[in-house]
């Protein structure tokens, strides 16, 4: 369900603001589990390649 709405947020800005456009993401580090979201981030990103 996070990645749907996620997927469909970045997806929708992307369509709004056009293809050369960057999108930067910055995991925060201040409760220690930046890692972790920079695992979960990998493996979206992983899959979004296979399905293109």
């Amino acid at each position: 369900m996070v990645f749907s709405t996620i997927y469909k947020i970045i997806s929708d800005f992307f369509a709004d603001k056009g293809k050369e456009t960057i999108l930067l993401y910055h995991s925060d580090t201040s409760d220690g589990r930046h890692h972790s979201r920079n695992r979960l981030f990998n493996s979206w990103t992983k899959n979004l390649i296979g399905l293109n």
